[in-house]
């Protein structure tokens, strides 16, 4: 029986990339460069957590979750392949953006429900129409008796 835990790096198991790790490891690099390249996450992110063996799969992975987190917002990505962490004003103004597209997104929603209102079959009736239609149907029922 053996007792200890000496598993191979397969049968461990890996884990996939979080945007959490992402972020650990370009604070943590970051105190030594101002932009960080990707194959310096890589050697962070496969020296700290058991991540996939296989380098290409790996490295595909990273790359889209890189990419993921610069269009969120989370790192910011200087040239091609360098990494860096936003400033105060820069998480500002992506917050400023989001604010920015929330609200004009909520001006043009009463044109959005207008037009998509038009586009709606014409045998449907409104509201105001029903209403009238059954009063008008009501008062027929109450003659005709």
């Amino acid at each position: 029986m053996n007792l200890h835990n000496d598993y191979s790096s397969k049968s461990r198991g890996h884990i996939s990339i979080t945007p959490q790790m992402i972020l650990a490891a370009i604070k943590r690099l970051h105190l030594r460069k101002v932009y960080v390249p990707s194959n310096l996450i890589s050697e962070y992110l496969r020296g700290s957590y058991p991540v996939e063996n296989n380098v290409r799969m790996f490295t595909e992975e990273l790359k889209r979750k890189l990419d993921c987190a610069v269009r969120v917002g989370l790192i910011l990505k200087h040239g091609e392949d360098l990494y860096y962490l936003p400033t105060l004003r820069q998480k500002a103004n992506a917050l400023k953006t989001a604010f920015t597209a929330f609200w004009e997104i909520y001006k043009n929603y009463p044109k959005f429900r207008i037009s998509k209102a038009r586009n709606q079959n014409k045998n449907h009736f409104t509201l105001k129409e029903r209403t009238k239609n059954r009063k008008y149907s009501k008062n027929n029922d109450n003659h005709s008796k």
